[in-house]
């Protein structure tokens, strides 16, 4: 509530006690504030600490993360408050949907920009160190779709990486190692 234009709200920076002065509809405002800063709807209510009155705002943990003040994310760090860059952002918002980047449909990418030839050699290497059942004729597309590597038309991002003719137009810092596969 930092900020408020009025002395209805008084804070104190070294945790003293300075309480609110009471009026009409102190507690209506506290609760419009807070909402409008963050989209949360806090329960509040007054009480007595020091001989002053102060606020008592009880606020339900979200499910939705993380909560936004005033259309910007920040994250407490220690002793202090710092503001959450666009990357750490997305990895929180894909976190708490459950979902992980490679998952996602990378939207400039078609099929033409899948190696199909990378494709139906991986599927024959599944096939000789039996991986994984599959059918004897399994087609190349119909094997990405079986491990949600394309999502109606679209590869994912891990279909780009994996099977694409060129990753690097897509994601330009991106490498794989080549690793062996385990036994």
């Amino acid at each position: 509530m930092r900020g408020c234009d009025d002395e209805t709200f008084r804070f104190g920076d070294k945790g003293d006690v300075r309480g609110i002065l009471p009026g009409k509809g102190s507690l209506k405002d506290a609760a419009n504030q807070i909402a409008q800063a963050t989209g949360l709807h806090p329960s509040i209510e007054t009480a007595s600490a020091g001989g002053k009155i102060i606020l008592v705002i009880r606020v339900e943990e979200s499910r939705i993360k993380p909560v936004m003040l005033q259309g910007k994310a920040f994250k407490r760090s220690g002793s202090t408050t710092r503001q959450v860059g666009m990357e750490e952002l997305t990895r929180m918002v894909l976190r708490n949907a459950g979902a992980a980047w490679d998952e996602l449909e990378e939207p400039r990418a078609a099929m033409s920009d899948i190696d199909w030839t990378k494709v139906r050699d991986f599927i024959r290497l599944v096939k000789e160190k039996k991986r994984r059942p599959l059918p004897d004729k399994i087609q190349p597309l119909e094997f990405l779709k079986k491990l949600e590597f394309f999502h109606d038309a679209r590869p994912t991002r891990a279909a780009v990486l994996l099977f694409g003719k060129n990753p690097q137009r897509f994601y330009g810092q991106v490498f794989l190692k080549n690793r062996p596969f385990p036994k």
